[in-house]
């Protein structure tokens, strides 16, 4: 499992949003809802998610209930939250 801080994470999450979405990265808020602002589809959340167990090599889809607001800042405390456990 690799470990990353904070900032590094949240940085990678956004690469890969900005990637998916044909945007910049900086016009990313950490707190916008990834489908209701940003207006991402499950598709691309399931593909932002496989991304982070690559990288990070945690399982992400079991940490989240799709029907529940998702943002990056909520995704990155949850892969932290997987590297601690």
């Amino acid at each position: 499992m690799k470990k990353a801080g904070k900032e590094e994470i949240k940085t990678f999450i956004k690469e890969r949003l900005a990637e998916l979405l044909n945007i910049d990265p900086q016009s990313i808020d950490e707190n916008a809802f990834l489908v209701e602002d940003l207006g991402t589809t499950s598709i691309m959340i399931v593909d932002l998610l496989v991304a982070v167990e690559e990288e990070y090599g945690v399982d992400m889809q079991s940490r989240f209930d799709l029907v529940e607001p998702v943002s990056v800042n909520l995704v990155t405390d949850r892969i932290l939250e997987n590297m601690e456990a």
